[in-house]
């Protein structure tokens, strides 16, 4: 391997790193998006309402 090669793949690891938090915020965002204002299996709100609550709008 050539040093560039292993600093290319050092650098994608750290970025990876970097990104994991990102990612879990993501994934839970999903899930509380998809969960929020439903009743009966009914989307009871728009979007914009549900992002508004999953991001502590209201509180």
């Amino acid at each position: 391997m050539s040093i560039s090669t292993i600093s290319v793949s050092k650098s994608v690891k750290e970025l990876s790193a970097d990104l994991e938090p990102i990612s879990t915020w993501a994934v839970s965002q999903n899930e509380c998006i998809t969960k929020t204002f439903r009743i009966d299996g009914k989307n009871t709100q728009g979007m914009p309402s549900k992002v508004w609550s999953c991001n502590g709008g209201g509180q």
